[in-house]
């Protein structure tokens, strides 16, 4: 029953990061300053843009797995 906690305390945190990453890059304009042709302090955020985006894939796809390998593990 901890590990399963433990699982489910992990994913949480994973889409707590990415949910505020994905706030402070939309509220920092980086699209826009990506798109603007002046758009060279666009380094700044661009890291953290891979970040939100590395994160949101292991939402989506690393996850869902964990959480049911950790189920069908609870029910052998």
């Amino acid at each position: 029953m901890r590990r399963e906690m433990r699982v489910w305390a992990a994913v949480l945190l994973l889409w707590a990061v990415q949910s505020m990453l994905a706030q402070w890059l939309d509220g920092a304009g980086l699209l826009a300053r990506m798109l603007s042709p002046w758009g060279a302090d666009v380094y700044a955020g661009l890291l953290a843009a891979v970040a939100m985006f590395t994160l949101r894939l292991g939402l989506l796809f690393l996850a869902p797995g964990w959480l049911l390998a950790r189920a069908i593990r609870r029910l052998r």
